[in-house]
């Protein structure tokens, strides 16, 4: 394992220390992983496709609001 993923792992092990047993539960329930870490990743994981999925919705807004401000309502 390299630095890197040591690392990462003792930050995922210090944030899923901090949550509570429901918030657990929550997680187990989920992705069904026993292992604090693994089901740390894959909620992050997870929470990173959604986090593409906003801003690719974001971005379609924005270009659409763009399009019906074109130059013809300008005025």
């Amino acid at each position: 394992m390299s630095e890197h993923d040591e690392e990462l792992n003792e930050w995922l092990m210090e944030l899923f220390a901090g949550l509570n047993e429901r918030e657990r539960k929550v997680l187990h329930r989920r992705f069904g992983i026993d292992d604090p870490i693994a089901a740390m990743r894959a909620a992050a994981g997870e929470l990173e496709s959604t986090r593409a999925r906003v801003r690719a919705i974001q971005a379609r807004f924005e270009q659409d609001a763009a399009e019906d401000e074109g130059p013809d309502r300008a005025a």
